[in-house]
């Protein structure tokens, strides 16, 4: 391709050396001349950064010796790179075939109202033939759209898993990066929704897709509790707070009636679903964090998270210094 414009692949990691490693031999293997690649690593304690420099070179990575998270890490990367197209990777996802980032940047430079275009296979649910992204619900919830993988389908969504999209530098300083007090789960709904609120189209290809394995490794032990905490978040930002308040409600009503049932459910010999056991547990906890916050969270939307003060303020509040 001539001339092509600079591709910024940022990938942030926690303790996922292995992964990482296969990530970056299938980055490798693309056909596009001209990628710059982002390792942000988030305070690993594996052998991450030693095997990075050991054996990729080519490779710039970014250290520190606090967590804090991978939205943060991502805006991280956003900040260090210069290309004019950023594709948000995670570091467990391998390409379908060599020239999936060309395909990207071919369709960005064709139409120039594309915020986001990729996917996700999801291989790690034995799915190999679909990609999926994410189309928003009228209750505020998501729901999977798929499209084929082998006749390269593609259709506009809301919202492109960040495991795996390419978006415009344009567009993501224009809508002042990723939230960062995500942390985990709804991030990426959040900064989908941002950009198609910038005047974007967010747009599902299975010819863009990679292989998502799901790994494991580098993933928190309260993850259920911080999904909660994103969902409504997200509910608070994007709807306000009286549908947040009535929601809450509902919810409290939900979570009264599994306690007042669980008895019973267990003399029956039954036992609670792990969908509402944790919704028992973590919803109320995730309320009771938010109604503490909701003057931060009211006003985060339409924050430039990429400013230096927004980068410095977060940083310090996971216990870091300059950034």
């Amino acid at each position: 391709m001539e001339d092509a414009p600079l591709v910024s692949a940022i990938i942030p990691s926690w303790n996922r050396e292995n992964d990482l490693v296969r990530c970056l031999d299938s980055l490798a293997r693309q056909d596009y001349p001209n990628v710059e690649v982002i390792i942000v690593d988030d305070a690993s304690d594996d052998d991450t950064v030693d095997t990075l420099k050991a054996n990729f070179s080519y490779v710039t990575v970014i250290e520190d010796t606090v967590r804090c998270g991978h939205f943060f890490r991502r805006n991280q990367g956003i900040v260090a790179s210069q290309g004019k197209y950023l594709l948000h990777l995670d570091s467990d996802v391998d390409f379908q075939h060599e020239a999936l980032v060309s395909r990207m940047v071919s369709r960005c430079e064709a139409d120039p109202g594309i915020g986001e275009i990729g996917g996700e296979i999801p291989v790690h649910a034995d799915v190999t033939d679909r990609a999926i992204g994410l189309v928003m619900t009228r209750g505020g919830y998501t729901r999977q759209v798929s499209v084929s993988v082998a006749d390269g389908e593609a259709l506009e969504c809301d919202v492109l898993p960040t495991l795996n999209c390419m978006t415009r530098r344009e567009a993501v300083e224009k809508i002042g990066g990723f939230d960062p007090y995500y942390e985990f789960g709804m991030g990426d709904v959040d900064f989908g929704l941002a950009i198609k609120r910038a005047g974007y189209r967010n747009i599902l290809d299975g010819g863009c897709a990679v292989y998502h394995r799901a790994s494991p490794g580098g993933r928190r032990p309260d993850v259920t509790f911080r999904y909660c905490v994103g969902r409504l978040r997200l509910m608070l930002k994007h709807h306000g707070l009286p549908k947040f308040l009535l929601q809450a409600g509902w919810d409290m009503l939900q979570v009264l009636w599994i306690l007042l049932t669980w008895p019973f459910v267990r003399l029956g010999g039954g036992e609670l679903s792990d969908l509402k056991r944790d919704g028992a547990r973590f919803i109320p906890r995730a309320y009771a964090w938010h109604f503490a916050r909701l003057r931060q969270t009211l006003g985060a939307r339409g924050r430039n998270f990429l400013s230096p003060a927004e980068m410095q303020a977060f940083h310090k509040s996971k216990g870091g210094g300059a950034t």
